[in-house]
């Protein structure tokens, strides 16, 4: 999408430790790990003028946040608590 050099690695249970603070998707960046997907959005938004958003209309938009915040509660385990009654 952002036409960018990359290189594809599996990470597998016994290579987790590759990725940074234990969640994935992640990069390298000028050999830095970056471990978030909205840290390597924003990154990419500021180091690369990259915004992979910027054909998507509003409604678009909408869906791809929503995405990528439920991509992140599932792929992390970072799900809501419920209270208990």
């Amino acid at each position: 999408m952002a036409k960018l050099p990359y290189k594809k690695v599996i990470v597998t249970a016994q290579s987790f430790e590759l990725a940074p603070k234990d969640k994935i998707p992640f990069i390298e960046y000028q050999e830095k790990p970056i471990g978030d997907v909205f840290l390597i959005i924003e990154m990419l938004k500021q180091t690369e003028g990259i915004d992979l958003d910027a054909n998507l209309t509003s409604a678009e938009r909408s869906i791809s946040l929503a995405f990528r915040r439920t991509s992140k509660k599932t792929l992390t385990g970072d799900r809501p608590k419920f209270a208990s009654t």
